[in-house]
């Protein structure tokens, strides 16, 4: 290998390694953690288009939904409907299966991860 070829390899290695995190900066992450869609142990209705989500031990999630979604106040069963992958997105549905009836599909807008129940925040000064 001549010098003109090992310095050329240099040049271009240490501009994939320096432009790493400038390509890693540019993502934008659709939530903090993976909220597994086969977790979902229970849901609390904020309102008709949101909802305080448990996943797995100590994971809470607010979620928020396109679509009117007051069914979920009185289902007793939901049921996440994911495109591939394992982690709950938006655009992912989550069913919410009444007494009676059909289940109610609600689309999620956003994920947001919440600390664990029972956990506080230190006061700002």
């Amino acid at each position: 290998m001549t010098k003109t070829k090992i310095f050329a390899f240099a040049v271009s290695a240490l501009a994939l390694v320096s432009a790493a995190p400038a390509f890693a900066d540019d993502e934008k992450p659709h939530h903090d953690a993976c909220p597994f869609t086969d977790r979902l142990r229970n849901w609390k209705d904020v309102d008709n288009h949101t909802a305080i989500l448990e996943m797995g031990v100590n994971q809470r999630y607010k979620v928020t939904f396109l679509n009117d979604c007051r069914e979920m106040k009185w289902a007793i069963f939901a049921k996440v409907s994911s495109r591939p992958g394992i982690c709950l997105s938006p655009g992912d549905r989550i069913s919410f299966g009444p007494r009676h009836g059909i289940p109610s599909d609600c689309v999620i807008s956003s994920i947001e991860k919440l600390p664990p129940r029972g956990t506080t925040t230190p006061a700002s000064d």
